[in-house]
C-alpha cells in the first residue's frame, strides 16, 4: 500500500473519530458507546433524507471539516444493527402508507 493511501485512510479514520465524538459518541437507540476502536460499528443516519447533501461514508470523509460538521448536524449516530432496523421500519411505514392510499383510492372509485 502506498504512503498516500495510508495517509488518506488515517485521515478518514481520524475524521470519523472527531465526528462521532462531536455527535455524542453513542448509538441513539441502544446506547452502544464509541470506544475509539469500534467506529466501524457506528453509522451516521440522516434524520431527514430531504436535507441530506451527502452521506458520511468513508469516501466522503476527505471533504472540508466545515462541510462534515454541517452534515453531521443533520444526523444521529446509530450502530449498524439499529441503523438497519431503522431503515427496515421506515420501509414498512412507507409500504403501509402506500397500501392505505391504494385502499382509499379503491373506495373512492367504488363510489363512482
Amino acid at each position: 500500500m502506498s504512503s498516500e493511501s495510508v495517509r488518506v485512510i488515517t485521515l478518514r479514520r481520524k475524521r470519523k473519530d472527531i465526528l462521532l465524538k462531536y455527535r455524542g459518541g453513542e448509538c441513539a437507540h441502544c446506547k452502544l458507546s464509541y470506544t475509539g476502536d469500534n467506529g466501524y460499528l457506528l453509522d451516521f443516519h440522516h434524520t431527514n433524507p430531504l436535507e441530506k447533501m451527502f452521506s458520511l461514508e468513508t469516501t466522503n470523509l476527505t471533504r472540508a471539516m466545515a462541510l462534515l460538521y454541517t452534515e453531521a448536524d443533520k444526523c444521529m449516530i446509530l450502530c449498524s444493527n439499529c441503523h438497519r432496523t431503522e431503515h427496515y421500519n421506515l420501509h414498512k411505514k412507507k409500504v403501509a402508507q402506500r397500501n392505505t392510499e391504494v385502499t382509499i383510492t379503491d373506495k373512492l372509485m367504488d363510489k363512482e
